[in-house]
């Protein structure tokens, strides 16, 4: 907590220089960042393990998992009935 304390006093000391005004910003851009809920995916692995990065490409890996997910329940649900 102290390191903490004498960082941030640090950072207000420097706040007259302005040389150190951009690395007050980067903090500032960096908290926000850290902050932020992750809203999408960037790559997705498909049933071959080959990493998928486009838009088409991981829409179709997902469908596919899905399809064979629901395949797969669905022989279950019938070998318990049976």
């Amino acid at each position: 907590m102290l390191a903490k304390e004498n960082k941030w006093r640090e950072i207000a000391s420097d706040l007259d220089n302005s040389e150190n005004e951009n690395s007050i910003f980067q903090i500032a851009r960096k908290m926000v960042k850290e902050r932020q809920d992750v809203t999408g995916f960037r790559c997705l692995k498909n049933a071959r393990s080959k990493v998928v990065v486009d838009e088409n490409g991981t829409k179709d890996t997902w469908k596919k998992c899905m399809e064979n997910l629901m395949r797969n329940l669905n022989g279950i649900m019938r070998s318990v009935l049976v």
